[in-house]
C-alpha cells in the first residue's frame, strides 16, 4: 500500500504574478519533450521515462499523447503557444523560441528501514527556451516532483517503473506534466533579459557526507546535482526569475546536448551566467533532547553557505552561511527513525525560506537563521541583483 509521507512540488509553491502592462508578449513552438545530456547514457540515466517515450507502432508515445493536450490548454496572456511551423521557418525567418518539456534527472532509491522498504522516486526538468534558429537557450525554468512510498517487500523492477509512470500519466497526487503546464501559466518570458544567473558549484562538507544515505554517498555527483537544481527551483518560483539550468554532469564548455522524442539532437549553447551562486553544504547535526516516558524531541539541523558573485568583476553581493532547525517527535515505541528524510526536508525548508525572505528581509530573520543582524543589508543587494534578471 502506498503512503506518500510527504510530497514536494515545487512548480506549485506559489503563482507568479503576471502584467501584461509591462510584459512583452512572446511567441513559442512546443517542440516536444526532451532528455538532457549525452546520447549514448540516456537510457541509462532515465531508464523508466524511456519507457513511456517509446513509439507506439510509428505513432505518438505514451508520454507525448499525455502532454500535449497540456500544453494546448495553457492560457497565459504573455505567452502563446504555437503547434505547427517550427520545423518549416526558412533561412530568413525572424528569430523563432522553441520550448520543451526537458527532463534532466530521474531518481529512483529503495532503502530499507527497520521493516519496511522506502522508495523514493524524483523527477527534476525544465521548462526549457531556446533560440531555434541559434540553438542557444533563452530562459530555463525549474520543476521537481517528488513521491515517497512504503511498502513491506522490496520492490520489483515493474513496481518502480510503475510509479515513475504514475508521475507522469497517474493520479497519485502530484504529476510532473500538470506542473508543467501549470509553470506555463505563470511565466513571464523576457526574451530581451540582459542579466543572467545560475549555480555554478556545489560542495558538501564532511559533516554532511557522513550522514547521506546510500543513494548519495554512492553518487555524490546525484546529491550536488539534487541540491543545484531544488535551490534553483525556489530561487525560481519566489523570485519569479529564470535560472540558467546547472549543468555539472552533462554540459561541456558551456553546451548541453538535448535529444528531441523524434530523435532529432540539437546541441544547445548556454549563455555565459552574469552572476553565480556557490553553495557549500557544510552541517547536517541530529540532536536528540531528553528522553521521557513517551519519547523524544530531536532536533535536525542544517547549515548551507550561499554565495553570489558576478564573475566579471569578482564581487561579492552574497556570501554567508545560512542555519535552519526542525524538531521531530519520536514515540518510544517507534525502533527506527528516518533522519535522511528529516534532513532532506531541512535543507528544502532552508532553500525555500531564504529565497523567500529575500521581498522583505528582517534583522529578526537574519538573527534568527545567520546570527547576523547586518545580513539584511546584503539580501537587500541580491535582491536587486535578482530583480536585474527577470
Amino acid at each position: 500500500m502506498r503512503k506518500p509521507s510527504w510530497l514536494v512540488s515545487m512548480c506549485i509553491m506559489g503563482a507568479l504574478s503576471l502584467n501584461p502592462a509591462i510584459a512583452m508578449a512572446a511567441t513559442a513552438y512546443y517542440s516536444g519533450f526532451a532528455y538532457l545530456g549525452d546520447f549514448k547514457s540516456i537510457e541509462k540515466n532515465f531508464p523508466y521515462t524511456t519507457q513511456l517515450t517509446k513509439s507506439e507502432q510509428g505513432g505518438p508515445s505514451r508520454l507525448d499523447v499525455a502532454v500535449l493536450p497540456r500544453v494546448k490548454a495553457v492560457r497565459n496572456p504573455i505567452l502563446t503557444i504555437e503547434f505547427e511551423g517550427l520545423g518549416k521557418l526558412g533561412p530568413d525567418a525572424t528569430t523563432a523560441i522553441a520550448l520543451a518539456l526537458a527532463l534532466d534527472r530521474e531518481t529512483v532509491s529503495v532503502e530499507k528501514i527497520g521493516g519496511i522498504h522506502k522508495i523514493v522516486v524524483e523527477l527534476s526538468a525544465q521548462a526549457l527556451f531556446f533560440d531555434f534558429k541559434e540553438k542557444a537557450v533563452i530562459a530555463s525554468y525549474p520543476i521537481i516532483v517528488q513521491y515517497i512510498d512504503v511498502v513491506r517487500e522490496r520492490p520489483d523492477d515493474a513496481y518502480l517503473a510503475k510509479l515513475v509512470s504514475d508521475l507522469y500519466l497517474g493520479n497519485v497526487g502530484v504529476n510532473l506534466l500538470d506542473e508543467f503546464s501549470k509553470r506555463l501559466e505563470t511565466i513571464s518570458l523576457n526574451t530581451n533579459v540582459s542579466r543572467r544567473i545560475q549555480v555554478s558549484s556545489v560542495n558538501i562538507g564532511s559533516e554532511a557526507q557522513a550522514v547521506l544515505p546510500p543513494q548519495y554517498a554512492d553518487d555524490e555527483q546525484n546529491f550536488r546535482n539534487m541540491l543545484a537544481q531544488q535551490f534553483s527551483s525556489y530561487l525560481s518560483v519566489n523570485q519569479k526569475i529564470p535560472v540558467l539550468p546547472y549543468t555539472a554532469g552533462y554540459a561541456i564548455s558551456n553546451r548541453m546536448a538535448a535529444r528531441f522524442e523524434d530523435g532529432s539532437v540539437f546541441d544547445l549553447k548556454i549563455p555565459e551566467p552574469d552572476y553565480t551562486i556557490d553553495l557549500d553544504l557544510a552541517k547536517l547535526r541530529r540532536i536528540d533532547g531528553p528522553q521521557s516516558a513517551a519519547g523524544m524531541s530531536v532536533i535536525y539541523g542544517a547549515q548551507v553557505k550561499i554565495k553570489v558573485s558576478e564573475p566579471l568583476s569578482g564581487k561579492r553581493y552574497f556570501d554567508a552561511p545560512i542555519k535552519q532547525g526542525a524538531s521531530k517527535g519520536v514515540p518510544k515505541s517507534q525502533e527506527n527513525v528516518d533522519d535522511w528524510a528529516a534532513f532532506q526536508e531541512t535543507i528544502l525548508q532552508l532553500m525555500n525560506n531564504f529565497t523567500s525572505a529575500l521581498d522583505a528581509p528582517t534583522a529578526e530573520w537574519a538573527e534568527k537563521h545567520a546570527s547576523d543582524k547586518s545580513l539584511t543589508s546584503s539580501m537587500s543587494d541580491l535582491r536587486k541583483v535578482l530583480q536585474s534578471c527577470k
